[in-house]
């Protein structure tokens, strides 16, 4: 067993010991040109790394100038000339050199990272779909895969943000607060030690440097006292060994870039290594046909996802799609249906089995020339961050803006774009689309289809978000694009598809009948049964309607032709043009202003210094720290210019004696060094850590205090949002504690070198005041080339010109004065942090007095106001009579439930999703409510159970899928008010008729809102309000509404009549 477990142990370890690039493999993108600039930059880092040893083998022959020749001032003089000459051309050469090397490695630097960047995006989007299920997430191909605390973080205050809709709802507020304050105390801990680790490194360096000067200053008086050599040889000695060293030293903390990037190197080249087993690339193997039919068959086709390989979807699953008809698929939630549509785009491959176009196999034709001949539209339409324009565009990137308006007449979308405020440039939302309602998007969708004009079309329930007056003409359009096209769709609602040449009933994994509507009628199967059910569901009046006739349990549905729901006035501000080429090509030109600047506020030092109240003793300390700090430059210099005035003492006893005592006074300031610098980080890495963290949890709580409209704005969206959350409040800490220990410290430096100066010589130290700006003005363009080029590269270069009081002094400055950019981007950072914690809500959670914000139409709309996502401009909602304006908001979410048209569901297990509508569910709370929601038997089907994670945003569930689990969370918190937007859309009728009945026991004694599309599921509703662009044009019972021939509901039910 041991040999076993040593056998296994071994590949794992070579494994991570391999998990890292050659380092010549760092270089795989470079050119030519980038060899040419990388053998320039060497060649003037050779230079610049040579100047160091000639300055001090020139400065060494000046100091001997300076020592023998006190009896000669004219030779001194003449000996001291000749070397500052040299200085001046070594200066020059220093000038040259070093900005070839920088210029050269920054420049061939981001060449080559952009080709890899370029590279990267490559392969990504190469990948198949399967690589996205499995191996990663959106996130995770953005920012690289990591397991530090602090993506952890972010990832939880992201998934809040960007599901606000449902945090808000579930008034879950406080639980991703929870989440997000526990995380950043592991944060919190590892700042501390971080803080630690800075003072001792920092310390024990300048501690070690100390004690290494003490050591060679003693060994060169010896050699000097015993005439072996002379003052100026041995300070050059000492200067080049100790400051070779140094450099030695700083050249091996930066290893540690190479190996980081050789690991980042190695991740990156994988994936642009890695060959999707679906390969894009045309090859000579590739096929395209020059003429498509459009006949397509499933031959004996297996499948499973690849990220979960142990469910089978389809075994050995045959079927024929006729070229130029229309053949519907339909069956269960999760039989299959949708999975037909992603092997036809080969989103995925079948594991055994062939899937045939003209009676040529799908691998063997070219990807792009395949996905060229289909148009398709989802379940759930995805739509792009950008304007309609642009989205109808991807269908037909070089289309002319007459066609984009037919494509949209035709898909019923151009009447509405007209009506908003920019028309097509209209941008459509940063959460995807989240701005438009779900009809408006599909209508986006089918409209880039309808632009495409493609061979095959492929509809994945594409009409389930429309009303019906919409549906009937989108369907009428799609009936003419399907005229001459190989056309699949895929139906939960029979009644769209009684006219289509043939229906596929799936079940299981397999087609269990075919035929027209009426054949498989006559049959009084599977799809017969099917029949039934929708029927029972749309025919049934709900029984004893009295019984839930009580004084809060009366259910409205609202209906819309024109559902016009702009959410937010932050469109108004954004505008692109077009303009049009000569080709009649479109061009877009954006003139939004998307980064708005946000100037720190008055008196923001202060606040934030009363944010740091609790921790002002460590403050104190930290201070102490750093004024402790700043003697220890000046005090170094002091003591190596009295050294080399030692080393010319003509009495050998004075010289051993002084060069004895200043030994001492380095090895005290070494031990000085390690105590002064470990107070000041350490102090100051509490104070600022603790500043992060506090500002972090109060930006998440004022972020999820906004009001909805506040995420709809363009600047608001989920990525930017926790962007500034994880960054600001960083650059907050980096400009307040951090920023203030360096001035502190380099303030007493720069006083006491001043001091000291003018105490040992006022003359010279006036002339050096004269020339001081030059030194600041040199070190600070030091200073900020590196900060610029090089990120931390400046924190690694050792301040080696102190070999004098004023040199410091210099240094001191230019450091200080350098601090400008950084205090500016933490100016920014804390101008930005508090345009979020002083942005007053115009829904406060916690003030019934909010403030109203823009009015808003459609039927989606009537349950954003009862939830208090939005406001009415004027007029009032009610709830037993009372403003709910009056009423505390979290009280108010916690008593109702609410099912979306589109399931938000979190990157979690099912288990979490349904379990966040009640806080401390028990399992058998969370199954009980699966039971209800028709849930159970398929979760407890997987080979995780409740523990199966859903994937980003559901990914890895159907539709269907998605919206019982929703369903169930709503269950479980059952509420006193219910919300259902389009609940049962995306459920089969077999699963739409056993949830509808759980609905109904759930809806009783509740007041229900239903909006619906559908109007056969709810006939038998108490009371039915019809709107209409923005007004209620009709109140009453089903038998009422029916009654009026001409009135607006008997029309629409007229149009969906019609359809059936």
């Amino acid at each position: 067993m041991a040999e076993a477990a040593d056998g296994k142990a071994m590949p794992e370890s070579e494994k991570k010991k391999e998990q890292s690039l050659p380092f010549y493999q760092l270089f795989s993108f470079a050119d030519k040109y980038d060899i040419i600039l990388m053998i320039s930059g060497s060649l003037g880092a050779i230079i610049h790394g040579s100047s160091m040893p000639v300055f001090f083998l020139l400065f060494g022959e000046m100091v001997n100038g300076f020592g023998k020749n006190q009896m000669d001032l004219h030779k001194m003089t003449h000996e001291v000339a000749k070397y500052a000459l040299y200085f001046v051309y070594l200066g020059l050469v220093v000038c040259f050199s070093s900005y070839a090397e920088i210029a050269c490695w920054m420049y061939t630097g981001e060449r080559q990272v952009g080709a890899l960047r370029k590279k990267y995006l490559e392969a990504v989007l190469k990948q198949d779909v399967g690589f996205f299920d499995t191996d990663a997430r959106t996130g995770d191909i953005v920012f690289s895969v990591s397991t530090d605390t602090l993506l952890v973080q972010d990832a939880i205050s992201e998934k809040s943000i960007a599901q606000v809709r449902t945090v808000y709802s579930y008034v879950g507020e406080s639980k991703a607060l929870s989440a997000y304050s526990d995380l950043i105390q592991n944060t919190l801990k590892l700042g501390y030690k971080a803080g630690m680790a800075k003072g001792l490194g920092l310390g024990c360096t300048y501690g070690i440097a100390c004690m290494s000067w003490a050591l060679v200053f003693w060994y060169a008086g010896v050699f000097i006292r015993n005439g072996q050599t002379d003052g100026g040889k041995a300070f050059t000695a000492i200067f080049s060994a100790i400051v070779g060293g140094m450099s030695l030293g700083q050249s091996f903390s930066n290893l540690g870039a190479f190996s980081k990037g050789k690991a980042a190197g190695y991740k990156l080249m994988e994936i642009i290594k890695q060959k999707p087993t679906i390969v894009q690339d045309a090859s000579s193997d590739a096929k395209c046909l020059a003429d498509v039919h459009g006949n397509i068959e499933f031959k004996n086709v297996t499948f499973s996802y690849p990220s979960r390989p142990d469910v089978i979807i389809f075994r050995d699953f045959s079927i024929f799609f006729p070229a130029g008809k229309t053949v519907a698929v339909v069956g269960g939630s999760g039989s299959g249906k949708s999975t037909v549509v992603s092997l036809i785009e080969r989103f995925y491959d079948p594991n055994q089995g062939e899937i045939l176009l003209d009676n040529v196999d799908i691998k063997t034709l070219q990807l792009r020339w395949l996905r060229n001949q289909i148009g398709l539209v989802n379940q759930e339409p995805a739509l792009f961050a950008t304007t309609i324009l642009e989205n109808i565009l991807y269908g037909k990137p070089d289309a002319t803006m007459a066609e984009v308006e037919t494509a949209a007449s035709a898909a019923n979308a151009h009447s509405f774009i007209t009506l908003l405020p920019n028309g097509y440039n209209t941008q459509v939302g940063w959460e995807r689309g989240v701005q438009l309602s779900g009809g408006q998007k599909q209508r986006i969708a089918i409209a880039r289809a309808m632009l495409k004009n493609p061979k095959i079309l492929l509809l994945d329930e594409a009409t389930s978000a429309l009303d019906a007056s919409s549906e009937s003409i989108v369907q009428e359009a799609l009936d003419r694009l399907m005229v001459g096209r190989t056309t699949v769709v895929v139906a939960h609602r029979l009644s769209t598809i009684r006219n289509v040449d043939c229906i596929a009933v799936i079940q299981q994994g397999q087609v269990v009948e075919t035929g027209t509507h009426e054949e498989l009628i006559a049959k009084a199967g599977a799809y017969a049964s099917l029949i039934r059910f929708q029927e029972m569901i749309g025919n049934r009046d709900l029984s004893n309607p009295s019984t839930r006739r009580t004084r809060s349990s009366r259910l409205s549905h609202s209906l819309s032709t024109k559902s016009l729901s702009l959410r937010s006035g932050s469109l108004r501000n954004l505008s692109y043009s077009y303009s049009t080429g000569a080709d009649g090509r479109l061009e877009m030109v954006s003139n939004a202003e998307t980064d708005r600047k946000n100037p720190a506020p008055a008196g923001y030092f202060c606040r934030l210094l009363k944010l740091n109240a609790p921790e002002w003793p460590y403050s104190i300390m930290g201070a102490i720290g750093s004024i402790l700090s700043g003697f220890i430059g000046p005090t170094f210099a002091i003591v190596m210019s009295n050294m080399i005035e030692v080393f010319y003492y003509r009495n050998p006893a004075a010289m051993e004696r002084k060069t004895k005592e200043y030994v001492f006074i380095y090895i005290g300031a070494g031990l000085y060094a390690v105590v002064a610098y470990l107070i000041q980080h350490y102090f100051f890495s509490i104070m600022g850590e603790n500043l992060t963290t506090r500002v972090r949890r109060m930006m998440l709580a004022a972020i999820l205090r906004n009001e909805v409209g506040w995420f709809d704005e363009e600047e608001n969206n989920s990525s930017l949002l926790a962007a500034r959350l994880a960054t600001d409040a960083a650059d907050v800490k980096s400009a307040i504690a951090e920023r203030i220990s360096v001035i502190l410290q380099n303030m007493t430096s720069l006083l006491t070198s001043f001091i000291v100066a003018f105490i040992v010589e006022w003359r010279v130290s006036l002339l050096i005041l004269a020339t001081f700006p030059l030194l600041v003005l040199a070190n600070f363009a030091q200073q900020l080339s590196l900060k610029g080029f090089a990120g931390d590269t400046a924190k690694a270069h050792a301040k080696t010109s102190m070999i004098a009081g004023e040199g410091s002094v210099a240094n001191s400055v230019a450091e200080t004065v350098s601090l400008a950019p950084e205090i500016i981007r933490g100016g920014e950072a804390v101008g930005s942090v508090f345009s979020i914690l002083d942005r007053s809500t115009r829904i406060d959670p916690d003030d019934p007095e909010a403030e109203p914000v823009e009015s808003i139409r459609g039927k989606s709309s009537v349950i954003a106001l009862i939830e208090r996502f939005y406001d009415p401009i004027s007029g009032k909602v009610m709830i037993d009579g009372k403003d709910i304006r009056r009423l505390n908001l979290q009280s108010l979410r916690l008593k109702i439930g609410l099912v979306q048209q589109e399931p938000a569901l979190f990157a979690a297990s099912i288990f979490d999703n349904i379990a966040y509508g009640k806080d401390g569910a028990t399992e058998a709370e969370v199954i009980e409510a699966a039971r209800a929601a028709n849930v159970h038997t398929f979760v407890s089907g997987l080979p995780e159970g409740y523990k199966t994670t859903v994937g980003e945003r559901g990914v890895q569930l159907s539709g269907g899928q998605k919206q019982r689990i929703a369903i169930a969370r709503a269950v479980l918190k059952d509420p006193s008010i219910l919300l259902l937007d389009e609940a049962t859309s995306a459920l089969d009728a077999e699963s739409e008729c056993v949830l509808q009945e759980a609905l109904e026991r759930l809806m009783r004694g509740r007041t229900t809102v239903l909006i619906a599309h559908r109007l056969s599921t709810i006939r038998g509703v108490n009371s039915i309000g019809v709107v209409q662009d923005g007004r209620i044009v009709e109140q009453g019972s089903h038998g009422e509404l029916i009654s009026r021939p001409e009135g607006a509901y008997s029309r629409l039910l007229q149009l969906q009549h019609h359809r059936v």
